[in-house]
């Protein structure tokens, strides 16, 4: 590799030219300029090296930190998923020694909530009455917007209620927790299957607290309701034995 000097001359550059040892001096300066940059760039590449090394150590930390905290995460922060399932039953009516069937069962929603490795499920309510009450709080009096989906054959139908359901009662049911947590110290209670918790009720409230809220319709009086309520059951019999009760007592 060439390495660009010149031969040294010393003070003879006193017998050069001045056209040729004033090109001669730029080029030194050039060349002693060149050199020194080397040298800096050499000291920074050493330093980049050093710093890539411990930054190289920090992302090992970062890493092994960041897997520690996620399982914290994981554990001590509640999440929640909301299930649609069918409750099947064997039908009492079409049931055999060889063979049983099964009702179509009822479609209702349940919360799942996971929290410090432990799950506890809540029941919600059946898709009619939890639709019904998601419509209502939207002024859907009609019950033509989620009353009207099939979850239970199609995703996104299922997707769609599950995000509003996420959304109306999942920071319900951590203030409740937390509430509990400040309370007793620890969610262990709360957690318990035994304990249990009405969130259809917490729907009714939503609605009940929500500009589209309707009371509803006063009872009818009961002397207008007794006609409407009860029904007359005629014993044919009962009234043949009276007719003929009445025809001997004629005799």
């Amino acid at each position: 590799m060439e390495d660009y000097k010149l031969k040294w001359i010393g003070d003879d550059w006193k017998f050069l030219p001045e056209e040729e040892w004033k090109p001669k001096f730029k080029y030194d300066r050039l060349i002693w300029n060149i050199n020194r940059r080397e040298k800096r760039i050499s000291r920074m590449e050493e330093e980049l090296k050093n710093v890539k090394n411990e930054l190289r150590e920090w992302k090992k930390e970062r890493t092994k930190q960041y897997h520690n905290l996620v399982k914290y995460h994981k554990k001590f922060t509640p999440s929640f998923t909301y299930s649609l399932s069918k409750t099947k039953k064997i039908n009492r009516y079409f049931q055999t020694q060889e063979y049983s069937l099964k009702t179509r069962g009822n479609e209702s929603w349940t919360i799942i909530v996971s929290y410090g490795g432990k799950r506890k499920q809540i029941y919600l309510g059946t898709n009619f009455g939890v639709c019904k009450y998601l419509d209502l709080i939207e002024g859907k009096t009609e019950l033509d917007k989620y009353s009207e989906l099939h979850p239970e054959h199609m995703s996104h139908h299922r997707d769609e209620i599950k995000d509003r359901l996420n959304e109306l009662l999942s920071p319900l049911i951590k203030k409740r927790m937390l509430r509990w947590l400040n309370n007793q110290g620890n969610i262990d209670g709360w957690m318990d299957k035994k304990y249990k918790i009405d969130m259809l009720s917490s729907l009714r409230r939503i609605y009940k607290n929500s500009e589209f809220y309707e009371p509803p319709t006063p009872k009818r009086p009961n002397s207008e309701r007794k006609y409407l309520d009860k029904f007359v059951v005629i014993n044919k019999g009962y009234i043949k034995g009276e007719i003929e009760k009445s025809k001997n007592k004629r005799k």
